[in-house]
């Protein structure tokens, strides 16, 4: 009797402090945050202000970017979203991306806290209800006022092969689902790894805002929070300046 109980406390204290270490992980990152905290960026007449986006977290949080894409068209400005486009999607494609990354997941919006937290069992325990990333639409965004500036998954592959040779599969490569663990025993270069996800679209970005520049004089753009510190270093080598809130 005294076993089972000693047993089923340390269950209860393990739960608890799984779902104390996930709140307070989420809470650094930033996905309880209920508003957002954008950055602009002068020069001259023209101006980028930046979203730091986060694909999970509260209701609030997305309604209020909602607000602002509603009040910040209203004054003009056009919006950049972030989401690799569908060309190039090939089963080869897909496990060369998952090579370079180790794992790779469904879509921008991951699915993990809701639905793969320990099984979903942690869902209760979480500080705050969350909810994944909202569509482009439900954010205000439409072929009106933004567009998808964002990288294919066959030109991500090219540019990875171009700076470091092609990659190369192996039959334990396709031992697995694309959207599973791969059964590779190797290890991923981090280096090369953050160069594909985050600089190489970053260059897309900075690239199209050059050229729309010329036609905006406001741009929004709504990216990943990983992407901003990129972001913001094109910006200034550009001549642009942070304004304090």
């Amino acid at each position: 009797m005294i076993k089972k109980v000693l047993f089923t406390l340390s269950i209860v204290m393990l739960n608890f402090s799984c779902s104390t270490f996930y709140n307070i992980a989420l809470s650094r990152m930033g996905v309880y945050d209920d508003t957002i905290t954008s950055q602009k960026y002068l020069k001259g007449d023209k101006e980028v202000v930046l979203f730091p986006m986060h694909h999970v977290g509260t209701p609030l949080f997305y309604e209020d970017i909602r607000r602002k894409v509603d009040s910040m068209t209203a004054l003009g400005y056009f919006f950049y979203t972030e989401e690799v486009k569908g060309e190039g999607f090939s089963d080869t494609n897909i496990r060369k991306l998952r090579k370079v990354m180790g794992t790779i997941t469904r879509g921008r919006n991951l699915k993990t806290i809701l639905d793969t937290i320990n099984g979903g069992k942690l869902k209760s325990k979480l500080k705050k209800e969350l909810v994944n990333q909202p569509s482009d639409e439900e954010l205000g965004v439409t072929e009106s006022n933004g567009k998808n500036v964002d990288a294919t998954l066959a030109e991500m592959i090219q540019y990875y092969e171009q700076k470091n040779g092609a990659i190369i599969l192996e039959k334990c490569d396709f031992e697995t689902g694309v959207y599973e663990n791969t059964a590779c025993d190797e290890e991923i270069d981090s280096e090369k790894r953050n160069d594909l996800i985050l600089d190489s679209r970053n260059e897309i970005i900075l690239k199209t805002l050059d050229v729309d520049l010329a036609s905006y004089n406001k741009i929004g753009i709504l990216y990943g929070a990983n992407h901003m510190e990129g972001i913001r270093e094109g910006l200034v080598v550009r001549g642009f300046s942070k304004i304090k809130p």
